[in-house]
């Protein structure tokens, strides 16, 4: 991303998923009102230990493929982001695929 486009990283977040969603063949219909019960995106710090290893996780995971997407005319690495949601995370007794606790969100909607 280039500078100006953190002024709108909001608009670029919430459109990625959006875009990442349709990728992933969720109803168009269930991905609006996702986007609509998300509310305004913010930044913050933590201290989470567990939520820290999670994207230490994946970061080592995005490190291993990213040459497979880049370099690329898209701020949005859709076929990155739905990999990612294939592996695994969590805590000791409770790991899940990303994708599949999203699922169960939508199935929510």
């Amino acid at each position: 991303m280039k500078a100006a486009q953190f002024k709108k990283f909001d608009q670029f977040t919430l459109e990625a998923i959006r875009e990442t969603f349709l990728a992933e063949g969720f109803p168009k219909a269930k991905i609006d009102r996702y986007v609509e019960n998300c509310g305004k995106v913010t930044f913050c710090k933590t201290s989470s230990r567990s939520l820290l290893g999670q994207m230490a996780d994946m970061d080592w995971f995005v490190d291993g493929f990213i040459d497979d997407y880049v370099p690329s005319d898209s701020i949005n690495l859709v076929e990155s982001n739905i990999r990612l949601g294939q592996i695994i995370l969590g805590k000791a007794a409770d790991y899940k695929h990303p994708i599949d606790l999203l699922k169960e969100e939508m199935e929510k909607l």
